[in-house]
């Protein structure tokens, strides 16, 4: 007789692989740029981002750091209005002559001329003499009350669209900056000065204008 061969066991069917469930997407982090304001460009509201520093009757605009600490502030590092300009003509801007130049920070510096053409807002500069030209506002009180209303808007959004995430403490605001567009809407409130005959000055009982710092 054939013999008859072994039964073969028959295989379990292969499961089919098991579809995976989606997962919950997380929400997209808010774009920072959301926040970004173009009435706050327009008006070259950058000019308050930075300081000014005292220097011999003169009032140093676009100040990022006094490299004088608490001397006289004539030498500080700028950070906003030299571009395309020399410390000569940045001094000169306020009745003072240059001293000296210098590229780098107030820490690590690189002297050159004070006729040097910086390529960007970022240089070192040393101003001298005595200015006895009158500080008068950099900005129009347009400008002022524009960039007001702008920093306010974005602050305020900000704190809407970013608070309690990550990104809300980089892209708070710094109240100085505000402080700063303030004080400027003041002193183009404040009266103007004339200069007047003494004798009228008492007949009218003029008050003195302050001595421009």
């Amino acid at each position: 007789p054939t013999p008859q061969p072994t039964p073969q066991p028959t295989p379990a069917p292969t499961p089919a692989p098991a579809t995976p469930t989606p997962s919950p997407s997380s929400p997209s982090p808010p774009d920072p740029d959301q926040c970004d304001n173009a009435a706050w460009d327009a008006n070259d509201c950058d000019f308050f981002n930075f300081g000014v520093s005292p220097c011999n009757g003169a009032t140093l605009p676009g100040v990022s750091e006094n490299c004088t600490g608490t001397g006289t502030g004539c030498k500080v590092h700028i950070g906003y209005g030299i571009a395309g300009y020399n410390c000569s003509q940045y001094c000169g801007n306020h009745s003072l002559g240059c001293s000296g130049a210098w590229y780098g920070t107030c820490e690590d510096e690189t002297p050159t001329l004070c006729s040097t053409i910086f390529d960007e807002n970022d240089a070192l500069c040393e101003c001298e003499g005595f200015s006895t030209k009158s500080s008068a506002p950099k900005t129009s009180l347009h400008q002022a009350e524009t960039c007001l209303a702008a920093f306010d808007e974005y602050k305020a959004c900000v704190e809407e669209k970013f608070s309690g995430t990550p990104e809300y403490e980089e892209l708070w605001p710094a109240p100085e900056i505000r402080d700063r567009i303030v004080a400027a809407i003041e002193k183009h409130e404040q009266p103007s000065c004339v200069n007047i005959p003494k004798s009228v000055a008492e007949k009218l009982r003029a008050i003195p204008c302050p001595l421009s710092s």
